[in-house]
C-alpha cells in the first residue's frame, strides 16, 4: 500500500503510453508492482499526433536512468498511482513530469496541478513560446487536450466543449500571469544587477578609503620620525652648547686668577 506524499525507490518496467507506466517498487525491502500515472500533465494519446512520439519520449527519459524515486500524491480513478517521478540521484525540480511538459509532448493539467508547485506551468509556459512538440503549429492553443479527446471519444461533445472553453480561459490567464511573473522577475534581476553594481562601487570606495587612510599613517609614521630625530638632534646639540658654556665659564674664572696672582708676586718682591 503506497502512502500519500511519501517517497519510494523504483524501477521502470513497461511503458503504457506519454503519460503512464508500470514501476517495480521497494516497500520496506519488498518489491511491488505499481501502475503509475504522471501527476500534473496529461499527454496525448495514442490515436492523437504526437502519441507514440510522447511515448516515445518518456521510454527515453526513464532508460536513461536505472533508478527512480516515486513521490506518492494521490489515486485516479482507474486505481492508478499519480506521482512524481525523477531519477533517484536528482530532485523532484528534474521529474519526468516537468520534461514531457518541457519537451513540448504533455500539457500541464492546472485542474489537478492548481498551484504549480514542481513548475510544470512554467516548463509548458517555456514549451509553447518556443513551439515544441504539441504547440509547434499553434503556441496560443495547441493541438486537441487530450481530456477533451476523451470525452470526445465517449462522444460527449457537447460537455467536452463548455469545459474545453472554460479551460482554455483557465490557461489563457495562467499564461498572461506567468509572463506578469517573468516580467516582475526580470524587473527584479535589473533592481539586483542595479544593487550589486552599487554593492561593487561601494566596496571600491571602501578599498580606495582605506588605502588613502593606510598611506595616510605611513606619512604620519614618517614625519613622526623625523620629528623624534630632529628633537633628538636638539638635545644633543642642547647638551652641547651647555658643555661649552660651562668650559667658558671655566676658563673665564682661571683667566680672572691670572693677574691678581702676578700682582701678588710684584707686590711680594717689592716688600
Amino acid at each position: 500500500m503506497l502512502i500519500k506524499g511519501k517517497t519510494y525507490g523504483a524501477r521502470l518496467l513497461e511503458i503504457k503510453d506519454g503519460d503512464s507506466f508500470e514501476l517495480e517498487i521497494n516497500i520496506e525491502g519488498k518489491r511491488e508492482l505499481a501502475r503509475v500515472r504522471l501527476y500534473g500533465i496529461d499527454a496525448p494519446e495514442h490515436a492523437q499526433p504526437l502519441g507514440n512520439k510522447a511515448a516515445g519520449l518518456l521510454a527515453k527519459l526513464m532508460y536513461g536512468h536505472s533508478q527512480w524515486t516515486l513521490l506518492v500524491k494521490d489515486k485516479d480513478h482507474y486505481r492508478r498511482t499519480v506521482g512524481l517521478v525523477y531519477p533517484s540521484d536528482s530532485s523532484a525540480d528534474d521529474s519526468v513530469n516537468r520534461h514531457m511538459a518541457l519537451n513540448g509532448m504533455a500539457y500541464w493539467d492546472p485542474r489537478y496541478d492548481r498551484r504549480n508547485e514542481y513548475g510544470i506551468g512554467e516548463a509548458e509556459l517555456t514549451a509553447r513560446t518556443q513551439r515544441r512538440g504539441v504547440w509547434k503549429d499553434s503556441p496560443r492553443d495547441g493541438d486537441v487536450r487530450p481530456w477533451f479527446h476523451r470525452k470526445e471519444q465517449d462522444g460527449d461533445d457537447f460537455f467536452a466543449e463548455i469545459e474545453r472553453q472554460d479551460l482554455q480561459s483557465l490557461m489563457e490567464k495562467n499564461v498572461d500571469l506567468q509572463r506578469q511573473i517573468e516580467d516582475s522577475h526580470l524587473k527584479l534581476q535589473h533592481r539586483s544587477d542595479e544593487a550589486n553594481k552599487l554593492q561593487r562601487q561601494l566596496r571600491d570606495a571602501e578599498t580606495r578609503l582605506l588605502q588613502e587612510r593606510q598611506e595616510g599613517e605611513r606619512q604620519r609614521d614618517a614625519l613622526e620620525r623625523q620629528l623624534d630625530e630632529i628633537r633628538h638632534g636638539l638635545r644633543r646639540e642642547r647638551e652641547r652648547t651647555d658643555s661649552l658654556r660651562r668650559k667658558n665659564a671655566h676658563l673665564q674664572r682661571q683667566l680672572d686668577r691670572r693677574p691678581l696672582a702676578r700682582l701678588s708676586r710684584l707686590l711680594s718682591r717689592l716688600g
